[in-house]
């Protein structure tokens, strides 16, 4: 039975190798995970509102294109709401869903609206470019240390996500993602949509 991967904002699909959990799962599935749009090594065209819905649509169309008619759906955090929408709006080729650590019925945080000023039009361009990818490598090992807590990080994961996370188009992404998770927190899970 195939299993999609979906990560969470702020980080990527290679996340799902570099932590064994890919291997692990492939011991039992034919694993696939893929970058959602702006992460990891994927683009995140402009002038499209990249709601769970719409990563929904375009995953399914994805995996059609592989094809695959029927699968499992694992999605951390904000991609947990990406495969709520999968199974909604796919419901007869979704086999069933694991929601990890889940983005679906969360409170707002004042952090969620400092995260979204990066996908400002103009002054979030410019500190996406210029300051903000030093403060991202510079705060790292303080922010990898409270994610991680206690767990110890990988060496892998610590040096590959550190370069994925401060280049400015993942910056961008992670702001617009952060917008429309604080949008759904705001509109009590409904802006998934």
């Amino acid at each position: 039975m195939p299993l999609i991967l979906l990560h969470g904002n702020g980080s990527s699909a290679e996340d799902f190798k570099t932590s064994a959990m890919f291997d692990e799962a492939a011991g039992k599935y034919r694993v696939l995970a893929f970058d959602r749009p702006g992460f990891g090594r994927s683009t995140r065209p402009r002038g499209k509102w990249w709601t769970a819905a719409a990563q929904a649509d375009l995953i399914h169309a994805a995996v059609a294109q592989l094809g695959i008619s029927r699968y499992l759906v694992l999605g951390h955090s904000w991609g947990a709401s990406v495969a709520l929408q999968l199974a909604s709006r796919h419901p007869a080729s979704v086999a069933g869903i694991v929601l990890v650590s889940g983005y679906y019925h969360p409170p707002p945080r004042l952090g969620l609206a400092l995260a979204a000023l990066p996908a400002l039009p103009i002054a979030g361009g410019v500190f996406r470019h210029t300051l903000l990818p030093l403060l991202v490598r510079l705060t790292w090992p303080l922010a990898m240390g409270t994610i991680f807590h206690p767990g110890i990080i990988s060496a892998a994961f610590a040096s590959s996500a550190k370069e994925t996370a401060s280049r400015p188009s993942q910056l961008r992404s992670i702001g617009a993602e952060s917008g429309l998770m604080l949008a759904a927190a705001l509109a009590g899970g409904r802006f998934t949509r």
